[in-house]
């Protein structure tokens, strides 16, 4: 499936990975999957709470092509925790 995300901020407040939701959109085949975060692959905290957001993973996805999937979304960002 194609994936893209926005990114809407780059710091958050809460604990990661369900904290993501105000950094980044997420979309699966045009769809918004941001809800659907169940885990990243982070570097960090770095300095000044800093993560390296590698890649968020999205779950629970159903469609009649798949039938049930989890898609992996690169991201490459960093976010800082507040």
């Amino acid at each position: 499936p194609e994936t893209k995300y926005e990114v809407i901020s780059s710091s958050v407040s809460g604990s990661l990975p369900g904290a993501l939701t105000q950094c980044f959109k997420l979309y699966v085949d045009g769809t918004d999957v941001t809800d659907k975060i169940t885990d990243c692959e982070k570097t960090g905290p770095g300095s000044q709470n800093q993560y390296n957001i590698i890649k968020i993973t999205v779950g629970g996805l159903n469609n009649s092509v798949y039938g049930t999937f989890s898609v992996q979304i690169k991201i490459g960002r960093t976010v800082i925790s507040k």
